[in-house]
Order: C-alpha cells, then sequence, then structure tokens
C-alpha cells in the first residue's frame, strides 16, 4: 500500500510531527501533484494539539492556525518556477525538501486530500530555513 493510500484510509492530518518526521515519506504523498506554471506548493505545518505547558487548544483555532503559520515544507514546484529572464542572474531560490519562509499573504489557501497546502509564486519564498523547529511556535526551545 503507498503512503498516499495509507494516508487517505486513516483521513487525518495532525501536520508535521518532528518526533518521527520522515521527509521522504512527506513528499511521497504530492508524487502526483503537479503545479502549474511557477507556482511553489508548500506543505503547511500545523500546530499540535497541546502546548508545550499542556494548554489544549480548540479544534476552531487549530483549523485556523494552520494558515497562519509562516513556515512549510515545499512539496512541489511548477515546471516553469526558477526558470526565464527573471532568474537569469539568480539560482532557485529553493527546492523540493526545503522547509521555507514564506509571506502570509502570498498565495492561495488549498487542501489536498484534506492537507492543509499554500501555493505561492516562486519569487515569493523569503528564506530557506534549515531548522525549522526554531521557527514553529510551540516547538521552540
Amino acid at each position: 500500500m503507498t503512503i498516499m493510500n495509507n494516508y487517505l484510509e486513516n483521513n487525518t492530518d495532525n501536520g508535521i510531527n518532528f518526533d518521527n518526521f520522515n521527509i521522504e515519506q512527506e513528499i511521497e504523498k504530492f508524487k502526483d501533484y503537479s503545479p502549474s506554471g511557477y507556482q511553489v506548493i508548500v506543505r503547511l505545518y500545523t500546530t499540535p494539539e497541546k502546548t508545550a505547558g499542556g494548554i489544549i487548544k480548540p479544534q476552531k483555532s487549530r483549523d485556523e492556525d494552520k494558515y497562519n503559520n509562516y513556515t512549510g515544507l515545499v512539496v512541489s514546484i511548477g515546471s516553469a518556477a526558477y526558470k526565464g529572464e527573471r532568474f537569469k542572474f539568480a539560482n532557485s531560490y529553493c527546492e523540493v525538501g526545503d522547509f521555507i519562509a514564506f509571506p502570509r499573504h502570498s498565495g492561495h489557501r488549498l487542501s489536498w486530500h484534506g492537507i492543509p497546502l499554500f501555493s505561492i509564486n516562486d519569487d515569493a519564498v523569503l528564506a530557506v530555513i534549515k531548522n525549522p523547529k526554531q521557527n514553529i511556535p510551540f516547538l521552540s526551545k
């Protein structure tokens, strides 16, 4: 059974769990997802049910939080991204598998098989984040 089929059977999305995180398995879920043009598809981090202090967050708050975070995993890049005249003297800002920071209002919210995603333009990437746990609320220590 493929990773995506297994995910669809469970039909839950608890966000990226860094304790048992496998980047290859996460990217595998999106192998059949091809964005158009110069779009970069970002797998949004969703906040955990409990804060580090043990406070349980209401479901409505967690649903809203998943689109308020500025950190995510690049899972797919459109075929026209980072090509053309405007990138003649610059390298790609990011690639599949990078954690990035991006402006909250830079793209479009979408959901694919219940997984919260964000579609941004290729030039909206603010930074590649080497240690995403430091940029994510409730995980920073």
